[in-house]
């Protein structure tokens, strides 16, 4: 999964079944730009439409929303004990798509992280589209 000047790696392996050529990508919060061409087996081709430098871990998101990603990976779900651990006093949800995102996250800090305030950083088209976020 790791890149080169011809290729992004990605860890999404959802990523050919959430979308199809005409769809526009939209990686580090949307400075690189990709419109994507085919889909040949587990590989997306595309072309660029904007380009630019492009480091490790950065975000992926399809233009007007779509990507069947969840908002709570099980990185996030442990990082949310680690903040209960550590007392922390806020914390940014990332990608939520509606309400049951932030319900969840607030499900999984239980009674012990009940004073933790939670912000959602509205990152998918969905999320504001969505009358319920």
């Amino acid at each position: 999964n790791s890149g080169t000047t011809e290729r992004v790696g990605c860890d999404y392996k959802a990523l050919v079944d959430d979308v199809s050529p005409g769809d526009r990508l939209l990686l580090d919060d949307g400075r690189v730009v990709l419109d994507v061409t085919s889909i040949v087996g587990q590989e997306v081709h595309t072309q660029v439409h904007v380009g630019g430098k492009l480091s490790n871990n950065k975000g992926i998101n399809k233009q007007g929303g779509g990507l069947s990603a969840p908002a709570l990976t099980d990185k996030d779900k442990q990082d949310l004990k680690t903040a209960i651990e550590i007392g922390v006093d806020y914390l940014a949800v990332s990608f939520p798509r509606h309400a049951a995102d932030m319900q969840e996250a607030r499900a999984l800090l239980g009674e012990e992280g009940k004073e933790i305030g939670l912000v959602a950083k509205l990152e998918r088209a969905e999320a504001v589209a969505n009358d319920e976020t």
